[in-house]
């Protein structure tokens, strides 16, 4: 259960980043 846990944790986590990478592509280099 915690393995299923974790892995909805980074899928989730991945695909945040991708959509604020989409929405945001600047934000990305200002954060560097």
């Amino acid at each position: 259960m915690f393995l299923m846990y974790g892995l909805s944790a980074i899928g989730f986590a991945l695909i945040g980043s991708f959509v604020c990478s989409i929405m945001y592509p600047k934000g990305k280099e200002a954060a560097k």
